[in-house]
């Protein structure tokens, strides 16, 4: 009679019930240890792992046994083919005695998702040589891990209108490819946008990039958010998905640059005057709303400034306007500084007002305050500018300056000029007296009074004739007085030719 040797193979973990151990009748069995049944039962004839991670490794414990009263050898085992990569063994016993036992393992280590399968076969030599197989499964599962490079971008300054790109990193630290489900800015962001390009996917342990824009289209700062949502390949339920956020910021706005920052006109002579530009230059990134530009309230009479035409103005980027500063000594008694200041108001967030200070000095005021006015015209204005080619004019045996305190108040007697220059305020009134030579002064005299006043290059005015060298009285010099109020800060006096000849003398006061 033939011996039959029976090889039993014990799953350890296998879920199946211990009670009625079966043989089989080969005796080459595969029973179940004290946690299970036969593996001839048909539940324990494969090892399922279930689900493991991917990256992970998953083993079950083999017990064979030999329940013959023969010795037997395994002369083969090993995966049959078609049987996943992601399986493995260790070596089985080689041979087992009568009722001997020993074990071997069976490992699972997925390294891509989704289920897989295979099948270990083992064979003896035993009196009943028989080959027996277990079927092995088991489902790699993965987790994607998104990560962003950054969770907030600013813009900084962007000129209006224009489009800055910053590029977002998206890296993928998990073992499972991740779906880019969308990628989106949040309501109210219109003037940030994303772009995904190409990428739909993310593999394990890769990075690729998405680009974030910024385009303002008004001043001010901006702000919203990207939102990255991401799922497992293959899976795009949301209760699976992350969500990534990234803070943005913009902003767009005007900057006023003003030069010089401050203005010291230095010493000017009584009834002179000058000007100084001031420069507003808006560098920023957005249009500039020029508001005001004034003198401030306290600032000394002898300052005014005039602001740049149509105001409020737009400044748009890189462009600039210009105001002026006049400085023309109006306090003749006093010796001590002028001072002021202009205020200039503008859409600027960081400095809404900028302030200009002013600085001058009359040189020679005092004494100058009762030459030859008073009353309700105090101030004498004495020329800024005339047609005096040689600069000055020759009176008897002196010479006077053309202009300028002290000067030359007469005009075409030795060639002294048919034109006077003076620096008035606009809206202040001034009083303008002309006279002629005494009526019994003899010689060459200068009694012909005709003139136009002129302001922006038009008559606004004409004085005379007056062909009169004495006054009614037959005994004093002919006098003419003229109220007038200037517009403009610049008005000339031009002489006029009469058929009895020319030249006359003059004053001009003001308020």
């Amino acid at each position: 009679m033939r011996m039959r040797i029976g090889l039993v193979v014990a799953l350890v973990a296998l879920g199946c019930s211990d009670a009625g151990v079966q043989s089989l009748h080969s005796k080459l069995g595969l029973v179940c240890p004290a946690s299970g049944p036969t593996l001839g039962a048909p539940a324990c004839a494969t090892i399922d792992f279930g689900d493991v991670q991917i990256g992970t490794e998953a083993t079950r414990t083999v017990h064979a046994t030999n329940q013959g009263n023969a010795a037997l050898k395994v002369t083969a085992s090993g995966w049959e083919n078609g049987s996943d990569s992601s399986f493995s063994a260790s070596a089985p016993p080689k041979s087992l005695n009568a009722e001997e036992s020993g074990d071997f393992q069976i490992a699972f280590a997925p390294v891509v998702a989704g289920e897989k399968h295979g099948t270990f076969f083992i064979a003896d030599t035993g009196v009943a040589s028989e080959q027996l197989t277990v079927l092995v499964k088991g489902n790699g599962v993965g987790t994607p891990k998104p990560a962003l490079d950054a969770t907030s971008i600013d813009f900084g300054d962007v000129m209006k209108e224009t489009t800055a790109t910053k590029t977002l990193h998206v890296t993928n630290h998990g073992n499972l490819a991740l779906t880019l489900v969308s990628a989106a800015i949040a309501d109210g962001g219109n003037e940030f946008a994303i772009d995904t390009g190409s990428v739909t996917s993310v593999a394990p342990g890769a990075t690729d990039a998405l680009g974030v824009s910024y385009t303002p289209t008004d001043p001010g700062i901006d702000t919203s958010s990207a939102i990255i949502v991401t799922a497992p390949e293959g899976d795009s339920a949301a209760a699976d998905q992350t969500q990534l956020t990234v803070a943005l910021t913009g902003r767009s706005m005007p900057h006023l640059t003003v030069s010089p920052t401050s203005i010291d006109f230095s010493m000017l002579s009584y009834g002179s005057r000058a000007t100084h530009p001031i420069a507003l230059v808006n560098d920023g990134k957005a249009d500039l709303s020029l508001t005001s530009v004034v003198l401030k309230a306290g600032s000394s009479s002898a300052f005014t400034v005039t602001a740049p035409p149509s105001m409020p103005a737009t400044i748009v980027p890189g462009d600039s306007a210009v105001a002026t500063v006049l400085y023309q000594p109006v306090s003749s008694s006093v010796e001590s500084p002028d001072t002021g200041e202009v205020d200039i108001a503008s859409s600027d967030p960081t400095n809404p007002t900028v302030a200009v200070p002013l600085n001058g000095i009359c040189s020679d005021c005092v004494g100058h305050y009762d030459s030859g006015c008073n009353g309700a015209y105090p101030h004498r204005l004495w020329p800024i500018s005339s047609d005096v080619t040689q600069g000055y004019c020759t009176g008897g045996s002196k010479t006077y300056p053309a202009t300028g305190p002290d000067s030359a108040d007469w005009f075409d007697y030795i060639d002294c000029g048919h034109q006077r220059d003076f620096g008035t305020t606009a809206a202040k009134p001034i009083e303008i007296t002309t006279w002629a030579d005494g009526c019994t002064q003899p010689g060459d005299v200068l009694w012909h009074i005709y003139y136009d006043l002129q302001e922006n290059g038009a008559t606004t005015a004409t004085v005379g004739p007056f062909d009169n060298r004495c006054a009614s009285n037959g005994t004093s010099a002919f006098t003419n007085v003229q109220d007038y109020t200037p517009t403009t800060s610049d008005l000339k006096m031009l002489e006029k030719p009469t058929t009895q000849g020319e030249g006359f003398y003059f004053k001009v006061c003001s308020q």
